[in-house]
């Protein structure tokens, strides 16, 4: 909750409250205080939800939903270029880190993300027959 809180305090401008509530979750496990502000101290909270919440189930939902500086979905930056998610190569220490192409893989290895479908979630078939039509389906997802 803490860190639901201070991203919610970051967004909206309130860098302190957004340090205070930081500083609480870090202290818990004797680490320092986070200074930073803006666009630094959310990046330095975004970190601590990955380090904090892993094993969780959290960080897709996490990286579907924001934003880089730039205002691209992050969901966007772990895309190779055909639209496929890329694997993280963890067997070789090259430049490239990412491994954008596997000879021995199909090209899209079965999981792709489409921006126009998948920022949002569908709406449970159950719901939208409870609903008596008066809700009908995100796009891209009929």
């Amino acid at each position: 909750m803490l860190l639901m809180y201070a991203e919610a305090c970051n967004e909206s401008g309130d860098d302190s409250e957004a340090q205070d509530a930081l500083k609480k979750v870090r202290n818990r496990v004797g680490l320092g205080d986070v200074t930073s502000t803006g666009n630094d101290l959310r990046k330095a909270i975004r970190n601590e939800r990955r380090l904090e919440l892993a094993f969780e189930q959290n960080r897709l939902y996490d990286i579907r939903r924001w934003t880089d500086d730039n205002g691209k979905k992050m969901i966007c930056n772990l895309m190779g270029p055909t639209g496929s998610f890329v694997r993280y190569n963890t067997n070789e220490t090259t430049a490239d880190r990412y491994e954008w192409a596997n000879q021995g893989e199909a090209s899209d290895k079965g999981i792709s993300f489409d921006e126009n479908r998948d920022l949002i979630f569908p709406i449970p078939l159950y719901e939208i027959t409870m609903s008596n039509g008066s809700i009908t389906q995100n796009s891209g997802w009929h």
